[in-house]
């Protein structure tokens, strides 16, 4: 079988989480006790281990279908501006759907 990756696509979440958010945050243990440090330590730690000082996240009606789908729709304006190709394309991604797999749901819009 040959397969051939002919563009790609992405999508970012506009909703940004800083690390601020997670000041007010209760940390737990594994065993459901907080966490002694405060906040500000653990959040320094996080960020020290990560590098990650804003989350990006999706609106919570979205499935990971659905950002696989506006994903998709970028790579096709981007990459393939006719019907053909809007036809062509095939996204197939990994993750959890409770609905579809991913590139079922995807390619159904289409």
């Amino acid at each position: 079988m040959k397969i051939k990756i002919t563009g790609t696509g992405s999508y970012i979440p506009e909703r940004v989480i800083s690390d601020k958010y997670f000041e007010l945050h209760q940390f737990l243990n594994e065993d459901g006790t907080p966490i002694k440090q405060s906040n500000e330590v653990i959040i320094k730690k996080f960020k020290a281990i990560t590098g990650i000082e804003e989350r990006r996240y999706s609106e919570s009606h979205y499935n990971t279908s659905d950002l696989a789908f506006l994903a998709s729709q970028k790579a096709i304006e981007y990459h393939f501006r006719t019907q053909f190709w809007r036809r062509k394309i095939r996204n197939h991604t990994i993750g959890y759907d409770p609905e579809f797999s991913q590139s079922c749901k995807t390619q159904i819009r289409h």
